[in-house]
């Protein structure tokens, strides 16, 4: 809960956010522009790093309904 309203209070401020960890816990975030939401192990903080670079394109699909 003091990270959430962390990011709610910051929210304004925030361009984008990394979210390792359970998708579902991205339903309880406020409104951001942008979520990245890697999977977790193997290259996932490289990718998510790389994505925020923009050299690379993220275009996955979580396994996840919301």
């Amino acid at each position: 809960r003091p990270l959430l309203a962390m990011i709610s209070g910051l929210a304004h401020k925030i361009d984008c956010l990394v979210l390792f960890g359970n998708p579902f816990a991205a339903r309880h975030l406020p409104a951001l522009p942008a979520i990245v939401l890697p999977y977790w192990g193997g290259a996932a903080e490289q990718a998510a790093v790389e994505t925020l670079a923009g050299r690379n394109e993220p275009k996955g699909k979580l396994p996840v309904k919301w």
